[in-house]
């Protein structure tokens, strides 16, 4: 059996490792693919040119708004 492999990444906790550590292990894995909690620069960055594909999570009070104008959904990309 073939296919790909997602994660869940999220940040909240204490003693975490680092993003580009999460990132490499994650690659050595095979993993092409990754949700965040919630977007975080450093995990962007770390991903910046790993070709695995990202899912934001938009936060609840932004939902609408980001719908609704494109200036704040420019703005929160």
């Amino acid at each position: 059996m073939s296919g790909n492999v997602g994660v869940n990444y999220g940040r909240q906790g204490n003693n975490l490792p680092s993003p580009a550590a999460v990132i490499n292990l994650i690659r050595s894995r095979n993993i092409s693919r990754i949700r965040l909690f919630s977007p975080d620069s450093d995990v962007l960055n770390a991903l910046r040119g790993t070709g695995i594909g990202v899912v934001l999570n938009v936060p609840n009070p932004d939902i609408q708004r980001i719908g609704t104008d494109p200036d704040f959904a420019g703005d929160w990309i």
